[in-house]
């Protein structure tokens, strides 16, 4: 806890391996509410409170997706539950206790985000996002009493965090559009009015993690972000020791081998360049204003799949980047198709595709035409084996806190599992498979280091691959052939910013 006015801090928790977010003050401020994370269930939240200087920590609610608004006389609350396995997003209205859940309102995923309670009392704003329709970010107001819903912002921007003004004529909130080549910035709406009004307007990425204003209205606290990442290569025999050396900074949060043995990396300003294994010879083959991720290298090394935004559906599709010419050709138009991963033999690729809230498997020729469903259970993403056989997905079973991640294998036309097993529970990226097709190899993140695993197929342990001691990885590829692997790494560096309204002298 800082004291604002002295500079002050004080540790009111001790350092645990848990992981906390959505810090916040009840009306009256003796009580500070939090959702923690635990190392053994990290996709579920569980709500706390605790006294502001200190003291026993209370859990009151178990799956909890947002930091809790508070009604003004301290008496309710208000926060979101997401859930995969019901394929919505539910807003729920509560006693400051955890006790008498009433869902004011659902919609399918992604639907909302950042509930907050209005100043006075009347109105819960939140943040919808919605791709594939005409506008994709919409902030609502809801009334607490029945759910009733009325939009009073939408735009072509992603909104985040809505916070409320002491008139409670405005909020500001955190807004990714073109114009910010899609980094976070602060603004503000009137309920008023259908206009956005810039109030940062800088180099700086601004979170989504918090956003907080003074009674008076004259100061805003925000989380300023700086990412720091690089590609990074080494020997994939686990026995050799040899060290990770950077050959790229420029950002690169995903990477690929080629067949020749050159890199294609993308970064974070979305450009993909290849490059020499030493990092020479740097040439962006394609770049624009748009956000976009999820980079596979294709094996006949004349062909790239990523998914970026796209202007004509309005969503996210997955996009063909031709390698030689640096062109880029849509091959999907689904609300949210992401997680593209090619065949062996280039001949196809699965993907996952957000469809009614349920975020699916889908397959499809690389020269594009009619997808094919492969599964009806949500799929977070998956690996094609090394003979075109099998697929293994990432998928989730049970509801609420009894959700566990699950590891499928199954037949590559699509069907019924011949098997299924447990990842490790701090699993934080996609698979790639063995040479050999008989493991995975994927993230894990703990205590905010991320190194990969491998894994068995059908086998419920996984062996450390990598013994980093810092920094996140963001992706990564082996090249089994020359027996090397590139892992794209890095890091946020966030400091707390105050930013003061001025007045004209």
């Amino acid at each position: 806890m800082r004291h604002i006015a002295t500079g002050s801090n004080t540790q009111i928790m001790p350092a645990t391996e848990v992981s906390y977010s959505g810090l916040t003050f009840t009306p009256n401020g003796d009580f500070l509410y939090f959702v923690q994370r635990e190392p053994d269930k990290p996709g579920v939240g569980f709500l706390y409170q605790i006294p502001v200087l200190g003291g026993t920590p209370r859990k009151l609610v178990e799956d909890v997706d947002s930091a809790v608004s508070f009604s003004p006389d301290g008496q309710q609350m208000v926060y979101l539950r997401d859930s995969s396995s019901e394929a919505n997003s539910k807003l729920i209205v509560a006693h400051i206790d955890g006790s008498g859940e009433r869902v004011l309102a659902s919609l399918p995923l992604p639907g909302y985000s950042d509930p907050a309670w209005s100043i006075d009392g009347k109105s819960i704003a939140a943040a919808v996002l919605d791709p594939g329709s005409q506008d994709l970010g919409r902030i609502v107001v809801l009334n607490p009493a029945n759910g009733k819903e009325k939009t009073v912002y939408a735009g072509t921007a992603l909104l985040q965090k809505p916070t409320w003004m002491p008139d409670g004529r405005h909020l500001v909130l955190i807004f990714h559009d073109i114009s910010s080549d899609w980094n976070g910035q602060i603004g503000a709406i009137s309920l008023a009015g259908q206009k956005l009004h810039r109030i940062t307007n800088d180099l700086n990425v601004y979170s989504n993690s918090t956003l907080g204003v003074t009674r008076d209205g004259e100061q805003l606290v925000a989380v300023q972000v700086t990412p720091v990442a690089g590609v990074y290569t080494l020997s994939s025999d686990t026995s050799s020791g040899s060290n990770a050396t950077e050959v790229d900074n420029h950002g690169d949060i995903a990477v690929g081998w080629l067949p020749d043995g050159r890199l294609l990396a993308m970064d974070y300003d979305s450009h993909i360049a290849l490059m020499n294994a030493d990092g020479s010879n740097r040439n962006v083959i394609y770049k624009e204003r748009l956000p976009m991720g999820g980079l596979s290298v294709c094996p006949d090394g004349a062909h790239a799949l990523f998914f970026m935004a796209n202007k004509q559906t309005k969503g996210i599709n997955i996009w063909r980047l031709d390698l030689q010419s640096g062109s880029a050709t849509v091959l999907t138009n689904g609300k949210v198709d992401q997680n593209a991963v090619c065949s062996p033999d280039s001949k196809y690729f699965v993907y996952t595709s957000l469809q009614k809230g349920k975020q699916v498997l889908m397959e499809m020729p690389l020269t594009g035409g009619e997808a094919k469903p492969l599964s009806d259970k949500f799929v977070s993403f998956a690996a094609i084996s090394p003979d075109g056989k099998q697929i293994a997905a990432l998928t989730a079973f049970g509801t609420g806190v009894k959700t566990k991640a699950r590891i499928e294998i199954i037949p590559s036309q699509g069907g019924l599992p011949v098997k299924t097993f447990a990842p490790s529970p701090f699993i934080s990226t996609p698979f790639r498979y063995s040479a050999d097709g008989q493991s995975l190899y994927y993230g894990v993140t703990n205590k905010g280091v991320s190194n990969l695993v491998a894994q068995p197929i059908g086998v419920e342990s996984a062996s450390l691959a990598t013994n980093f001691d810092d920094l996140l990885i963001y992706g990564f590829d082996y090249d089994w052939k020359n027996k090397k692997l590139a892992i794209a790494r890095g890091r946020s560096n966030d400091d707390v910013v105050l930013l003061t309204q001025q007045h004209a002298q």
